[in-house]
């Protein structure tokens, strides 16, 4: 089992369940599994964090019953494999279903062709997922995944005639600079 991905998932699970920082918990873990790949494991750990609004809507679409209906170590999993799909062009599509399948057999046990039949899923239908159209109450809520309310709160209070540009801009890594 890779022992970055399995880190991602300890540290994600108890950011679900505990509601814990996600930095403290990140730091514990890292510290405690010592995974080669530290870089990988806070890549996939802030990347599920901060697209989770995203990641769900495809699941609902994705699951039947809805992701809210799936427990928190499936769905954790799943997140982290969508995520991996959708965002990190380094890892293919197959090592993303095959690493949650692998995470689901030891962490959901009985649950991997679950797993594996949605995240492949995912890979079929990738095309026909759509977000919310443009004029929809929800489409900017989905595609920068920021809650609803938080859309809400800035729009009355932003004089800013591109409110889409400062969504993304909130979403963009930082530009990295090094000063003597």
């Amino acid at each position: 089992m890779d022992q970055a991905r399995k880190t991602a998932y300890e540290v994600l699970l108890e950011i679900e369940k505990e509601m814990a920082y996600s930095n403290l918990v990140l730091n514990k873990y890292l510290d405690r599994n010592r995974p080669e790949n530290s870089a990988f494991v806070r890549e996939l750990v802030y990347g599920v964090l901060e697209n989770k609004i995203l990641l769900d809507y495809y699941l609902n679409m994705l699951v039947p019953s809805g992701i809210k209906k799936v427990k928190k170590k499936e769905a954790t999993i799943l997140r982290m494999g969508l995520y991996q799909m959708l965002f990190l062009d380094s890892v293919p599509d197959y090592a993303a279903v095959n690493e949650s399948v692998i995470l689901a057999k030891k962490y959901a046990r009985g649950r991997d062709a679950f797993v594996n039949g949605v995240l492949r899923g995912f890979m079929k239908r990738r095309n026909e997922l759509m977000l919310p159209k443009e004029g929809d109450r929800n489409y900017l809520s989905v595609r920068y995944s920021f809650p609803q309310w938080i859309i809400d709160l800035w729009q009355n209070q932003s004089a800013c005639d591109d409110f889409e540009a400062l969504l993304s801009a909130s979403n963009a890594r930082p530009r990295l600079s090094i000063r003597v």
